[in-house]
């Protein structure tokens, strides 16, 4: 996977990570067995194999070799420390967490940077620096895992050799939509060459992730996923118009949103509508305040929130549809209070609409509180106020400090 994903930054940043696929999660540490022509000459032994197969696949050759070094768990937790700590802008994972935590992606208490951190080590099985240019696989990666791990990774090689990928998923992009539709689409075709490497070789099917993710917050599970299970989709519909090539063509003409991941026609069709609010429209700035940071969450952000509300009574697809465009903004704290103000705009009113329902009952259900036009004390330190006006929804969180 890229290492700023899904809007979590910390995917994004710092190279291509694979997590473990295939439903096999986790391997017992020393215990690489050598299998076959693969794993003859130890981890790195099948890199150069799977090069020419990812090559011969995506019908791309490869501009040059990509060495492969093998790192152990601590090697690596230091190497996402330390591209969190050089390569984000600062204080950005601290500011997302205040926005997920606002808008209830994750719960108010859920530590961000070290659960992303947690999580990763946890399924990483290997990752291509696009810095360095070369391939890292993790030293307790089981020998049924490494052909599959190396194949995608190498498969980000090649994508690097034919786009900047360092430039595609700049973390310093304030629109977290975009960047995640632009992971969506390198693990998508990622994921599709493991998969028809796989068929190719042994006609199994196989899962696109790891799913045991149990520590993580439902929404945040669901977007950590998102680039391989709607990337796979995407990428399989881009290869029904077109075979690789049309990957190819997508690589350099990358969409933007979510939105047309998960709506691949309106990307082939070149149809979609984006009115992603400006900065000086949030609330707050007309009262004379700039916001320290910004972001976009996107349609399948806006879903994947709207699926932790168990009632089913709307469901996040009706919720999330029609997004045209948001924008979220972190503001300075004033007077013991920070300001979270978040713009959604729809298609229609009545996209509006259902999104604001789904979203007030959501909220209304997980603070135990009703919820009006009027400020509302959700916790001691958290306030809301949510409007909607034609085929805008606004919504202001106060958080105490």
């Amino acid at each position: 996977m890229y290492w700023k994903q899904v809007k979590l930054t910390l995917l994004f940043a710092v190279g291509v990570l694979a997590l473990a696929p295939l439903n096999a999660v986790r391997a017992e540490e020393g215990k690489i067995a050598e299998k076959e022509q693969w794993q003859e000459q130890g981890l790195c032994a099948v890199a150069e194999q799977a090069m020419r197969e990812a090559s011969r696949i995506r019908g791309l050759k490869s501009k040059g070799p990509v060495p492969c070094v093998v790192s152990s768990r601590a090697e690596i937790e230091q190497f996402l420390r330390t591209t969190i700590k050089e390569k984000l802008p600062p204080h950005k994972l601290q500011a997302e967490q205040i926005v997920y935590r606002a808008v209830g992606l994750i719960p108010d208490d859920y530590n961000y940077t070290e659960g992303l951190i947690e999580l990763y080590l946890s399924q990483i099985g290997g990752y291509y620096d696009p810095e360095k240019k070369h391939f890292v696989m993790a030293d307790w990666m089981p020998s049924e895992l490494q052909e599959a791990v190396a194949v995608h990774e190498l498969t980000h090689a090649l994508q690097d050799q034919y786009i900047n990928l360092e430039q595609l998923l700049d973390p310093k992009n304030d629109n977290g939509d975009e960047l995640l539709a632009y992971s969506a689409l390198v693990e998508g075709d990622a994921t599709l060459t493991i998969l028809d490497s796989q068929r190719r070789r042994t006609a199994q099917s196989s899962s696109v992730a790891s799913q045991d993710l149990p520590q993580v917050p439902m929404a945040l599970k669901a977007i950590l996923l998102f680039p391989y299970t709607y990337g796979l989709k995407f990428a399989r519909e881009l290869l029904e118009h077109g075979g690789y090539k049309r990957i190819n063509q997508a690589l350099l003409d990358p969409p933007h949103t979510s939105r047309e991941i998960l709506h691949p026609a309106e990307y082939l069709s070149n149809t979609q509508v984006r009115q992603i609010p400006r900065l000086e429209e949030l609330d707050g700035v007309s009262d004379g305040y700039s916001p320290e940071y910004s972001d976009t969450l996107g349609e399948f952000s806006i879903k994947a929130l709207l699926d932790t509300d168990a009632s089913g009574s709307v469901t996040s697809a009706q919720g999330a549809a029609g997004w045209v465009g948001d924008r979220i903004g972190v503001f300075p704290v004033q007077n013991k209070e920070r300001l979270i103000s978040w713009l959604t705009r729809w298609e229609s009113a009545t996209d509006a609409q259902e999104f604001f329902k789904a979203y007030k009952k959501l909220l209304e259900a997980r603070y135990g509180k009703k919820i009006s036009a009027a400020r509302i004390q959700l916790t001691p330190i958290k306030a809301l106020e949510l409007s909607i006006k034609g085929s805008s929804v606004s919504i202001r969180f106060y958080i105490t400090q």
